[in-house]
């Protein structure tokens, strides 16, 4: 069966990232975040591959621990705190883990929030071939290679594309807020997404 019927289809949500104001907006999140995963594919995963501890990417000079996130009891997908903007988070499949392939390892960061400026909050100036580090909690350096990125409005978030199955590849999937703010609803409309491989 291929491995887009696991998956299932992905369910709509909100698509959108809390904490997203600009600095000196204000210190309150704002509303729901990504979108609603489906459960992954059934995967074996060997117990020697750990989870992921922390991220850098050299050309923003940013580096962070990374923290698992689940689901919200609406389904959507956790954000690290706002009022935390510096830190990172995963989202926290069961299987498989970073470096394998079957599904993207999707990190979450703000691009500001509390009136700070966040970890992913020049994003949007990677480029193809620019690389993010994960290391795993084993002490494993796993190098990822940007191969796109994009600017998608939140009511058309890329949900199959960022969390569905990538075949062969080990994929990386880096979100954040960004595109025209909203000073009504005190969100950005669109998500920046940074797409990268794991590199030979």
């Amino acid at each position: 069966m291929p491995r887009t019927r696991l998956l299932g289809p992905l369910l709509a949500a909100a698509l959108a990232l809390t904490g997203c104001a600009p600095a000196g907006e204000g210190n309150q999140p704002h509303g729901p975040i990504v979108v609603t995963p489906a459960a992954p594919p059934s995967v074996t995963t060997p117990a020697a591959v750990a989870d992921p501890a922390e991220i850098t990417i050299p050309k923003l000079n940013a580096h962070s621990t990374l923290i698992p996130l689940g689901l919200n009891t609406d389904g959507s997908v956790q954000v690290p705190n706002v009022y935390t903007p510096l830190q990172a988070g995963y989202y926290a499949r069961s299987s498989p883990r970073p470096g394998q392939p079957g599904t993207p390892l999707v990190v979450i960061a703000h691009v500001n929030g509390g009136g700070k400026q966040g970890l992913f909050a020049r994003l949007k100036d990677l480029r193809p071939g620019d690389t993010a580090q994960i290391q795993l909690k084993d002490g494993a350096m796993l190098t990822f290679k940007i191969t796109s990125m994009e600017t998608d409005p939140k009511a058309a978030f890329p949900a199959q594309k960022v969390f569905g199955p990538t075949d062969d590849r080990a994929r990386l999937a880096l979100v954040t807020c960004g595109g025209q703010f909203d000073p009504v609803n005190r969100s950005y409309l669109s998500n920046i997404i940074a797409y990268a491989d794991l590199a030979d």
